[in-house]
């Protein structure tokens, strides 16, 4: 045999096993797809029908006692939001007077440092003075 014909028949044997992994690996693919299946318990889309049904007066009442409780509650809220947003409001208020208190004071304390540096200046210019006419003499 010719080193082409073995070639060739090698060629073919490689062909033939990578179609038959081919096929072995999608019929894999296949049966993990079958077993992988996804239960929703209880079924949303299953229908039964009731033991028993309630008249459409008593629903209407049971929806007027539910829309009540809602306004009960909402006006609950409503109170706690108004409480809550005074308090909040009076605390901002003190808040703020504390700051202008403070405010004056920084002010007081500004105009006093300036005094005080302005006279250290003062002093300053007066002890140049009083170190040049000693030198002088």
């Amino acid at each position: 045999m010719m080193l082409a014909e073995q070639v060739a028949t090698n060629i073919n044997w490689t062909l033939i096993c990578t179609i038959i992994m081919a096929i072995a690996t999608f019929g894999m693919w296949l049966d993990s797809r079958k077993s992988r299946t996804t239960n929703i318990t209880p079924n949303p889309l299953e229908v039964k029908e009731a033991a028993s049904f309630v008249h459409r007066q008593e629903f209407e009442k049971h929806v007027e006692v539910n829309s009540q409780t809602h306004r009960d509650i909402f006006s609950k809220i409503g109170g706690v939001e108004r409480g809550a947003n005074s308090s909040i409001e009076s605390k901002v208020e003190t808040v703020r007077k504390d700051l202008v208190h403070v405010s004056n004071q920084v002010s007081a304390l500004e105009s006093k440092t300036d005094a005080q540096n302005q006279q250290l200046a003062r002093m300053d210019a007066k002890l140049d003075r009083l170190t040049e006419r000693q030198q002088l003499d």
